[in-house]
């Protein structure tokens, strides 16, 4: 429950609120400023590490940490918590700041400073995605208790582990995906071999399915490369929405993931002209309507929609599941799923294609009774 004050308003969801004032700080930060053997030792090691009260608060940073941050003056950050001083996007969601906001709950780096000070070391993994250009961190962090002067401090250090997380995404993944995909066709086109003439049309169309499948898979995890590396590029050009929305359901309807299951476009939808790229919008409804594929029961139904909203356009992706609170606050992280460590990416691409490159806005809503909704929006034209 959120500690709340005397107005009922709600001061945090997670970690206490409370900061020592800037007179204590700057205090605390002599403590360290003038021992020259711990800040000998701090700075002559490329991780960044950070000191902090019992308020969470930054009482010292390292060079590491001030070069991440593009700071020079550490006096600049200081009083900061971590989320902070990094520009995390959930850092001022709340009054009282990094560690107070719901999604707070599950982020690896305020479990590990709350934990150290129980005289508990602590490794967490933590993804934060920044205010700046929404760019995504997989990061490492440990947090250890330190007693200084009379006074409790946690040493909490850095680690960037986003080449570790692609690779694991590559590994576990892709080649999962692929390799999955792989056996099947390999066990169609062996029961090719054994068929008689008159029973090869439908292994000969299941063997066809599969290759798209496994084609599609291929070129998505490498537009989501080059996406990530900045060398994607948008080609616009005009296109139906209802069509790509038909293209969409045709295709998944093939999938395994869509065993059993149903994918409906809302007759109600709205035929509109869009000029923008087809491929990346296809790929992020497509995205859309996988995971709301594997959030259901077979016999449940995924409905694609899309309607005009001004000079925008709504694309909507709905299934009856519910996604849990805590799956709900990291929704868009990179690495994060509900699928378990490594089978991420596909929400954190959603929103990565949609805004840095057709200048959409992505979002989504849950509950028991309304089912989960998925939803982008879009200009009808890039070119205006």
């Amino acid at each position: 429950m959120p500690e709340i004050m005397e107005d009922n308003k709600k001061i945090t969801w997670y970690a206490p609120a409370q900061r020592a004032d800037m007179e204590v700080i700057r205090r605390q930060y002599s403590y360290f400023k003038e021992n020259t053997l711990l800040i000998q030792t701090l700075e002559s090691v490329s991780m960044a590490i950070l000191i902090l009260n019992e308020q969470r608060q930054l009482v010292f940073a390292n060079k590491a940490f001030m070069d991440l941050v593009k700071e020079v003056d550490v006096t600049a950050i200081l009083g900061k918590r971590a989320g902070e001083a990094l520009g995390c996007i959930y850092s001022d969601v709340m009054e009282g700041g990094c560690g107070t906001s719901e999604h707070c709950r599950e982020c690896g780096a305020v479990k590990a400073i709350l934990n150290s000070f129980d005289n508990e070391q602590d490794v967490q993994e933590c993804r934060i995605t920044l205010k700046e250009n929404n760019q995504a961190l997989d990061l490492r962090v440990q947090a250890s208790l330190l007693k200084h002067m009379g006074e409790s401090f946690s040493v909490f250090s850095i680690s960037d582990i986003a080449n570790e997380k692609r690779t694991q995404f590559l590994e576990r993944l892709f080649l999962h995906d692929v390799k999955n995909t792989v056996g099947v066709l390999q066990g169609f086109s062996r029961l090719l071999m054994e068929k008689k003439a008159t029973e090869l049309d439908a292994t000969r169309k299941m063997i066809q399915n599969l290759s798209y499948k496994l084609l599609d898979e291929i070129d998505s995890y490498s537009q989501l490369i080059q996406a990530e590396s900045k060398q994607l590029q948008v080609k616009s050009e005009a296109f139906s929405t209802l069509a790509l929305m038909e293209k969409i359901k045709n295709q998944y309807m093939h999938h395994g993931v869509a065993l059993e299951k149903s994918i409906l476009v809302e007759s109600k939808s709205e035929d509109i002209i869009m000029i923008s790229d087809e491929t990346i919008l296809g790929r992020i409804i497509g995205n859309m309507t996988k995971n709301a594929l594997e959030a259901i029961q077979p016999g449940h139904v995924v409905t694609l929609s899309c309607v005009r909203d001004g000079d925008k356009v709504r694309i909507i992706v709905h299934n009856p599941g519910l996604i849990a609170r805590a799956a709900q606050l990291q929704i868009f992280q990179r690495s994060f799923s509900t699928k378990g460590t490594g089978r991420g990416l596909g929400t954190y691409s959603i929103k990565m294609l949609s805004e840095q490159y057709l200048e959409g806005e992505v979002g989504f809503t849950t509950s028991e009774i309304e089912g989960t909704t998925f939803y982008g929006e879009y200009p009808t034209s890039l070119d205006s």
